[in-house]
């Protein structure tokens, strides 16, 4: 999860339920209502926003429960990162790394 507030860095957070555009995460860090997120799941970039934030049971190996809203899903990332390089190509020629 990458908090998407200027100098927030990432951190490892355990997904325990997914449920229409809503998630919940055990994390060690909690985070504010109304943060935006960055969320990395396998080939897939979710954009989401922080909705509520609790202290976890302690029998759950985690600090918080974070439950979020997700607002946008960019999957397929390889594809699309495949497609960007032949697009490159196609107008930069083989040098299209350099520019």
């Amino acid at each position: 999860i990458q908090p998407l507030e200027s100098g927030a860095s990432a951190f490892d957070a355990t997904l325990i339920e997914a449920l229409g555009r809503g998630m919940r995460f055990l994390s060690a860090r909690a985070l504010r209502p109304d943060s935006a997120l960055k969320i990395e799941i396998g080939d897939a970039l979710l954009l989401a926003e922080v909705i509520h934030c609790a202290p976890a049971p302690p029998s759950s190996g985690g600090s918080f429960v974070l439950a979020v809203n997700v607002d946008q899903i960019l999957s397929s990332l390889a594809d699309l990162l495949r497609l960007q390089h032949a697009l490159l190509e196609d107008t930069y020629g083989a040098d299209c790394h350099s520019r």
